[in-house]
């Protein structure tokens, strides 16, 4: 990783992108068909846990305070994924 300079910077833009995309869909799905909605939270499932996944990895390798944001933004957009699938749950859908 001491060759690639800036990748904690991409991280950081990504887990900082990521979130800001986890919340506008789940804003976004409400009132929509419910086969839309499984659609796009299967793929932003992917997409969020993808991040933080790589979040954690950069943390191990890295080890400074931007991989420690990076990774506490992924958790942001977990907890914001989590809200979004509790919403459509406890609507009954």
């Amino acid at each position: 990783m001491a060759n690639l300079p800036g990748v904690e910077m991409i991280a950081l833009v990504n887990s900082a992108l990521c979130l800001a995309v986890t919340v506008a869909v789940a804003i976004a799905l409400k009132g929509r068909e419910l086969r839309k909605q499984l659609r796009v939270l299967r793929a932003l499932t992917t997409y969020v846990a993808s991040t933080l996944l790589l979040n954690v990895y950069l943390l191990s390798v890295v080890g400074n305070s931007l991989a420690g944001v990076s990774l506490a933004l992924s958790a942001a957009s977990v907890i914001s994924l989590w809200a979004a699938v509790y919403g459509l749950w406890a609507r009954g859908e």
